[in-house]
């Protein structure tokens, strides 16, 4: 799909302007963020390939695949195409007295760069605005500014607010977790003691030197801070170590509101960099944009004191306290594990997420539970460790692979798990996380990264020779004995997602998952789990994490990626965590192959 030159507003508009679009005023100003293709295909367009008569769909477009792979942009040619563009769209806005945002140092906001678009903060007249959708030929991307306000509801006392037990300050080289919110009152005496003050800086144009938090009614970034440090609410009585040291970036103003001279991808990207190079900082917390539960769920946390009022209350709600919750994870992971990436981290909150019990009474709930609330709420206990009836496997530090090649690890699995005559429930879960390079242009999940990722493990009793080669798809290579396994695991997701077109609603085959809607390959962190027999495993219990091509075409580019397993047994009375220890190794790659991968 080439997507430039397109003067078609509904494949341009978010929701919110598609709905305003007639309602647009010629002579109003409006500030929008829109994203600038950089493909440098509209003057090479005639040479596009044309379809040739009766040429099936599929072959068309692995024509112009090919043809659009061949004309990639060197990094030089990338830049003079950016200036290019930047160029004209300058003149063409200038046309109707309306400018590229500029932040507080002058220097423009529009430097948000993939590596096929930019993205920038623009003003522009009404008329401007539907002659730029219309008819500038680079644009696929129009939004209105992302705005946040904090809900209010009524105070509801709390009887924790007397100071009578101590915060002691993290070690010196406790993991940083960097607050993006609207300031934080840093003196207050249940946070104080963990405040990194030092690197404390705001980004509100015109208040560059006030990073305390002004919105009122007890702040917003104050309670973020304080749900970071007491993710479980705040003790009356017992000491308690900070888990890490609090950063703080204020970016909201105190109105609880972006400035709309903050272009959100440049700086969140600035305050990314600033951190990382002066403290390493690798954790960041960026509530905004969050919604607003029923009042009746209220929270018990820290608030600001700046305008009156208590140290602690339950006066607020909203998804913008969930983050911190989980950012209280990273950071307690961080402190375990300070030599593993993020991506290990991000690999273990997401392995420790559980759903409600109720998603368990019928598919129709769990696909409910699993639309509103992703793999379900994280836990402290089940990422930092593990259990006599539970364990865990990991990659150490991140493993790369490339396009075309899949890495199988294997599991050994005690022997006492095997015996058919004892045989019980075992709940397997599986995440892998990993990071690739976007292009926004690229609207198919496939071309939309640099290359993408996804897993495949063995089937019921299946033999790991047998799973090799089922992966190499080499199977005139098995051994005669090998055991070709009965099918594959009820995994809760699956690999393949169901999309019924109307005229028939059967099951079509390959959908693997329980719940058929929803397929655990479509981003950079996948979890499936499933429910198995014991005896339905074999001494070798294999995964294999496979590479495929993307829009790069560099055959040596690699992507970085963590991988973990984890066993469980359904009846918490039943010990297997040290029958896994005897015989288990570190969660090593036991093959490493390069294949013909379809992609």
């Amino acid at each position: 799909e080439i997507l430039e030159g397109t003067q078609r507003p509904e494949y341009i508009l978010s929701d919110g302007l598609k709905a305003e679009w007639n309602q647009i005023l010629e002579q109003q100003e409006y500030i929008v963020d829109i994203g600038i293709s950089c493909i440098n295909i509209q003057e090479q367009y005639p040479r596009c390939p044309k379809r040739k008569e009766s040429e099936s769909n599929e072959k068309y477009q692995k024509r112009v695949h090919k043809w659009l792979n061949k004309h990639n942009l060197s990094l030089e040619d990338w830049d003079n195409l950016y200036s290019e563009r930047t160029d004209d769209l300058q003149k063409f806005i200038n046309q109707y007295n309306g400018e590229i945002l500029r932040n507080i140092s002058g220097e423009e906001i529009d430097t948000s760069r993939l590596p096929d678009s930019f993205s920038c903060r623009i003003r522009i007249l009404g008329k401007g605005l539907k002659d730029l959708v219309l008819n500038f030929p680079y644009i696929f991307d129009v939004s209105e500014p992302d705005e946040f306000s904090t809900p209010t509801v009524t105070p509801n006392q709390s009887e924790s607010d007397r100071e009578v037990f101590t915060l002691e300050s993290p070690s010196p080289d406790a993991p940083r977790v960097c607050v993006i919110d609207s300031g934080i009152q840093e003196r207050h005496p249940k946070l104080r003691d963990a405040i990194d003050s030092q690197h404390s800086r705001s980004w509100v144009p015109g208040e560059l030197n006030m990073t305390a938090d002004y919105v009122p009614g007890g702040g917003h970034g104050t309670r973020v801070a304080g749900a970071i440090l007491y993710p479980l609410g705040i003790s009356q009585s017992d000491p308690q170590k900070a888990i890490c040291w609090i950063q703080n970036a204020r970016i909201l103003d105190c109105d609880n509101y972006l400035p709309k001279d903050l272009f959100p991808p440049e700086v969140l990207e600035e305050i990314v960099q600033f951190y990382y190079h002066r403290t390493k900082t690798r954790i960041f917390n960026h509530s905004v944009a969050g919604i607003s539960p029923p009042e009746s769920v209220c929270p018990e946390l820290v608030r600001s004191t700046r305008n009156g009022g208590e140290a602690v209350s339950a006066d607020a709600v909203g998804t913008s306290f969930a983050a911190p919750k989980v950012a209280h994870i990273a950071a307690a992971l961080a402190a375990a594990f300070p030599q593993e990436s993020a991506l290990f981290y991000r690999a273990l909150i997401v392995q420790s997420a559980r759903l409600p019990n109720w998603t368990n009474e019928s598919v129709e709930r769990l696909y409910q539970g699993i639309r509103t609330m992703g793999y379900g709420i994280p836990n402290l206990d089940r990422a930092l460790g593990n259990s006599a009836n539970r364990v865990t496997l990991t990659t150490r530090e991140d493993e790369r692979i490339c396009a075309r090649q899949a890495k199988v690890y294997q599991v050994q699995i005690p022997e006492a798990l095997l015996r058919q005559g004892e045989g019980f429930d075992i709940l397997i879960e599986i995440t892998l996380s990993y990071v690739a390079e976007p292009r926004r242009t690229r609207r198919h999940r496939r071309k939309y990264l640099s290359t993408w990722l996804d897993w495949t493990c063995s089937k019921k009793g299946e033999d790991p020779q047998k799973f090799l080669d089922r992966v190499l798809k080499e199977y005139n290579e098995a051994p005669q004995d090998a055991d070709e396994g009965e099918g594959l695991f009820r995994w809760t997701l699956g690999k393949k997602q169901f999309r019924p077109n109307g005229d028939d609603q059967r099951r079509p085959r390959g959908i693997d998952g329980i719940v058929k809607e929803i397929s655990r390959s479509a981003g950079t962190v996948q979890k499936d789990w499933a429910k198995v027999q014991s005896y339905d495993l074999r001494e070798g219990f294999c995964i294999a994490v496979v590479g495929h091509e993307g829009w790069n075409k560099d055959s040596e580019a690699t992507v970085p990626y963590s991988l973990v397993v984890s066993f469980e047994t359904v009846n918490s009375e039943i010990a297997i965590y040290e029958a896994f220890v005897q015989v288990q190794q570190p969660l090593q790659v036991q093959q490493e192959i390069q294949m013909t991968v379809s992609s």
